[in-house]
């Protein structure tokens, strides 16, 4: 039996041990993200429900009360793009952008960025997370 099998074992099990750890990692930056990102929003709630108040959307009939369709964070834990719904009047999103604007998440190291979307106001989703492995 060729010796450098028991290597290529070891060399294997170390990747699937760093791949598990990244992994690990990265679902761990991800749930904190998710929770600070809902408790931001949880906190400005007022302030964006007031901005949807006397800037609102066109529908009525089934109000959405997400103050953004997706937003992104840096690597830093700062806002990086937001986008709005397409609806969205410039008066809206003029009220929201500095409210989500002021938001400052933990870092994280694995990724340049993040996307985040509401699933139901006030709670955060991270698309990333959807689609670890």
């Amino acid at each position: 039996m060729d010796p450098s099998f028991g290597h290529v074992d070891w060399v294997n099990g170390y990747r699937i041990e760093a791949s598990r750890k990244l992994v690990a990692a990265k679902e761990a930056a991800y749930i904190r993200l998710r929770q600070e990102c809902s408790e931001k929003i949880q906190a400005s709630k007022d302030r964006i429900e007031a901005c949807l108040a006397a800037n609102g959307r066109p529908s009525k009939k089934n109000p959405n009360r997400d103050p953004f369709f997706k937003m992104t964070a840096k690597k830093d834990g700062t806002v990086g793009d937001i986008e709005f719904f397409k609806t969205d009047s410039d008066e809206l999103k003029q009220c929201l952008r500095p409210i989500l604007d002021g938001y400052s998440f933990s870092s994280f190291d694995n990724d340049d960025h993040l996307t985040l979307y509401i699933t139901q106001f006030p709670n955060c989703a991270v698309s990333e997370l959807n689609e670890l492995h």
